[in-house]
C-alpha cells in the first residue's frame, strides 16, 4: 500500500518513517500482542491513515504540547509525531509493558519529540506537572464518550482542546453529553465526520475547547469514572 495518495499533505521522509512505523510495529506486535491487527497494509490503514484523519483540520500548530491518552500500540500518537515534528507529544498508557515498546519505537525511529509515560488517567490527572498543561489532548479507543471527558479534560489547559477519536454514532448522540463537558469545564465545539479510506469506515471527531479550570474534585479516585460516568 502506497501512503502518498491517502496523505497529500506529508512530505516523502514523513511518508517513509510511518511506512518504517508500520514495520517496527509488527515486529513488536509478535513479541507482546499489541493489536490483532497484523497484516502490513492493514496496519498502514487501520491505525496509520486512521490515526492522521484529523490532519485537513488544523487541530494540532507547531509547538504544541499534545498528549495521546490511553496510547496502546501507539496510536495516533506515534503518526501524529511523525505527521508534527515541530510539536511535543507524551504519550500515557496505564500498561508499563506497552509504554516500553512504544518508547522503542519511537526511539528506533528516531522521534525526539515523543516521550511516553506509564500511569493511570486519575492519577496523572492530579500531577501538576500534567494537569492542565496540554494544547491539546486526543484519545482513541479508549473509554466511552463521558469516561473520556473527565480522563482527558483535567489534562488540557484553559482554551485548549481536546480531541476524541469516536465511532460515527457520536454525530447524532454529542448533544446529550454537552452537560457533562460544561461540568468539566469544557464545551463541544466541533464535530467533524471522516471517512476511512479502502474500507470505507465512517469516524467522527469530537473537538471539546477547555473554557476554564476544571474543578479541584475532578478526576474522580481511580476506577469511578468508568463505573459511575458523569451524565
Amino acid at each position: 500500500m502506497n501512503l502518498t495518495g491517502f496523505l497529500p499533505s506529508l512530505n516523502s521522509d514523513q511518508i517513509t518513517k510511518l511506512e518504517s512505523l508500520a514495520d517496527v510495529f509488527l515486529e513488536w506486535n509478535q513479541k507482546m500482542n499489541l493489536s490483532a491487527i497484523r497484516d502490513r497494509d492493514a496496519v498502514l490503514l487501520k491505525h496509520i491513515v486512521d490515526s492522521l484523519l484529523i490532519l485537513p483540520h488544523g487541530w494540532i500548530k507547531d509547538g504544541d504540547r499534545v498528549m495521546d491518552l490511553g496510547t496502546g500500540g501507539g496510536f495516533p500518537g506515534l503518526p501524529l509525531a511523525i505527521a508534527y515534528p515541530k510539536a511535543d507529544f507524551i504519550l500515557v498508557d496505564a500498561t508499563e509493558k506497552k509504554v516500553r515498546a512504544v518508547q522503542s519505537m519511537a526511539d528506533q525511529l528516531g522521534l525526539k519529540n515523543v516521550r511516553c509515560v506509564a500511569g493511570r488517567a486519575e492519577q496523572l490527572g492530579r500531577v501538576d506537572k500534567y494537569r492542565e498543561t496540554f494544547d491539546v489532548v486526543v484519545a482513541r479507543a479508549l473509554a466511552e464518550f463521558p469516561t473520556l471527558l473527565e480522563y482527558c479534560l483535567p489534562f488540557v489547559k484553559v482554551g485548549g482542546k481536546f480531541i476524541a477519536y469516536q465511532g460515527p454514532e457520536l454525530s447524532q448522540t454529542w448533544k446529550q453529553y454537552q452537560n457533562v463537558a460544561l461540568e468539566l469545564s469544557g464545551d463541544i465545539t466541533e464535530v467533524k465526520g471522516a471517512i476511512l479510506p479502502v474500507e470505507k469506515a465512517k469516524r467522527c471527531f469530537v473537538v471539546v475547547k477547555k473554557l476554564r479550570k476544571i474543578f479541584g474534585k475532578y478526576p474522580r479516585r481511580t476506577g469511578v469514572p468508568k463505573k459511575e460516568p458523569l451524565g
